[in-house]
């Protein structure tokens, strides 16, 4: 049978309508760095750039621009914003959170980059727990005796304890699997786009893990492009790139390539989906849950 791809999933279907008018004349003064540092890893486990460069590429491109880029390795979100605050990294990408950078002097790209992807999480458990959980868990209440663990630093941290779940809170990726693996915890909440390529990383010993099974948890969460609030040429470039490459199919195509077979394993149309309530969608985005709320309802459609 062929694969549904994001379009005929409903997914983005709105989201070149959504970008109002024409991508604005690029300025003379916009000025993007001959080098860009940005946080990231060479190469991604399939052996190609990951999602965010491939994506930051391919605007500039749109602008017929091509500038190097010096990949610093991973950084916590708290190190990035720090780093990017003081002009010692040009590009991060970090998650869309309501006030979480109030105090720091950094532009937003308001479109995020997976067009609100990351805000559908999967549950992952211990191999020999996962069915267990995933029969019971009935309800929201269900979820929420369930220890959860959760990157201490992470920038939406505060929301989540305001939703009522209960965080087991660990530094690094590393020790939060370790958590998972030993039992500290009961499940992590990873998305989509992050879930099956973690299981694969020999350092979180994802072996020993599985997803639960027929369920899944919603709420509005995404990253998007952040820099300095000195490079407002850069800023611009950036968001006159995507723009560009939603209207010309770019961006879709991209997407797809991506995160299509991803979507497809997730099999959401057979998974209760719970929404985490109150949960604030930042202000200033693009279209944001609107798109990821198309895909819920086609798929709870087919159910």
């Amino acid at each position: 049978m062929q694969r549904r791809t994001f379009v005929e999933q409903g997914f983005c279907s709105a989201a070149a309508s959504s970008l109002l008018g024409q991508p604005a004349v690029a300025a003379a003064d916009d000025a993007v760095p001959g080098t860009i540092r940005m946080v990231g890893q060479p190469k991604s486990d399939r052996g190609r750039d990951f999602f965010a460069l491939a994506l930051a590429k391919l605007a500039l491109a749109q602008q017929g621009l091509s500038p190097e880029f010096s990949l610093s390795g991973e950084m916590t979100w708290p190190r990035q914003v720090r780093e990017l605050h003081v002009g010692q990294m040009d590009l991060a990408v970090l998650p869309a959170v309501q006030g979480a950078y109030a105090d720091f002097q950094m532009l937003r790209v308001n479109f995020p980059l997976r067009r609100g992807l990351l805000g559908i999480r999967l549950l992952l458990a211990r191999r020999d727990r996962a069915k267990a959980i995933g029969a019971a868990l009935s309800s929201m209440a269900a979820l929420k005796r369930l220890r959860i663990g959760y990157g201490a630093d992470w920038a939406d941290r505060t929301w989540m304890e305001r939703a009522g779940l209960q965080l087991t809170l660990r530094r690094t990726f590393v020790e939060l699997f370790d958590a998972l693996r030993v039992g500290e915890c009961d499940v992590l909440s990873r998305g989509i786009s992050e879930v099956w390529w973690e299981l694969k990383r020999p350092d979180l010993d994802g072996q020993h893990m599985a997803v639960v099974p027929g369920v899944a948890l919603f709420y509005p969460l995404d990253d998007c492009f952040y820099v300095n609030q000195s490079q407002r040429g850069f800023h611009r470039q950036l968001d006159v790139g995507l723009r560009t490459a939603v209207q010309n199919g770019r961006y879709l195509a991209l997407l797809n390539q991506y995160y299509e077979d991803d979507l497809a394993r997730a099999q959401l149309g057979r998974r209760r989906v719970f929404t985490l309530p109150d949960y604030p969608v930042p202000e200033g985005l693009d279209r944001h849950e609107y798109d990821v709320l198309q895909l819920l309802q086609a798929n709870k459609a087919k159910r």
